[in-house]
C-alpha cells in the first residue's frame, strides 16, 4: 500500500505517488552536472539502487519493479529571471516565461495561473502590448518568488554536508506546522 512521499537520502532525493492500478510514478533526482547521462538506462537504474540501499525499503521494491528501459533521464536546469516577458507583440508564458525546478511541483501550475492572467488582460484591452504589460506585471512577482523558492528548497534538499543535513532535518521536524501550512497556502492562492 503506497501513499505519495519523498524520500531524502545522503545523495538521492526519490519520491513516488501512485497513478492508478498498480502503476505509481516516481523519480529520482541525485545532483550532477549537466549533460551527465548514462550510456544505458541500467546504469541509471544501478546507480538509484546504490544512492538508496539506506531509504525505505518502498525505494527498492519499486526500483526492482521498473524496467530499466523505462527510466528516462533528464536534467533539470535552473535558469535566472528574466527581466521581461514580453517584447512588441510576442509574450512568454509557462516554462519560457519562468522555468521553476520540480522541487515544489509548481511549474505546470503557474504555466496554468500565466494563461489565465493573459486571458484576463487580452480580454479587457484592446491593446495587446498594454495587455502583455498587465500580464507581466501581475504574474512576474509570484513566479519569480515561487522559482526563488524552489531553488532554495532544492539546495536545502541537496546539502552534501552530513552535519548540515541533521541540521535541516531537526528544523524540519521543529518547524511548526503553520508555518509549512503559510508558504503553501502563499504557493497556492490565486491572487487576480
Amino acid at each position: 500500500d503506497l501513499t505519495a512521499a519523498e524520500v531524502w537520502g545522503d545523495w538521492l532525493r526519490f519520491g513516488f505517488t501512485p497513478v492508478s492500478g498498480d502503476q505509481v510514478y516516481w523519480y529520482a533526482t541525485v545532483p550532477a552536472q549537466p549533460g551527465q547521462t548514462h550510456a544505458h538506462p541500467a546504469v541509471a537504474k544501478a546507480q538509484i539502487a546504490r544512492y538508496s540501499m539506506d531509504m525505505h525499503p518502498n525505494v527498492g521494491r519499486l526500483l526492482d519493479a521498473t524496467a530499466a528501459e523505462n527510466i528516462l533521464q533528464t536534467d533539470i536546469l535552473d535558469l535566472p529571471a528574466l527581466p521581461a516577458w514580453h517584447r512588441g507583440r510576442v509574450v512568454l508564458l509557462g516554462d519560457a516565461a519562468h522555468a521553476i525546478t520540480p522541487n515544489l511541483g509548481q511549474g505546470a501550475c503557474q504555466a496554468i495561473e500565466d494563461g489565465y492572467v493573459l486571458a484576463q488582460q487580452l480580454a479587457t484591452s484592446v491593446d495587446v502590448t498594454r495587455a502583455f504589460v498587465a500580464y507581466t506585471r501581475l504574474r512576474k512577482p509570484k513566479a519569480d518568488w515561487v522559482a526563488r523558492t524552489a531553488r532554495r528548497l532544492g539546495g536545502i534538499v541537496h546539502v552534501r554536508s552530513r552535519l548540515l543535513r541533521s541540521l535541516r532535518n531537526a528544523a524540519l521536524r521543529a518547524m511548526p506546522a503553520h508555518l509549512a501550512t503559510k508558504q503553501a497556502e502563499r504557493v497556492l492562492r490565486l491572487e487576480y
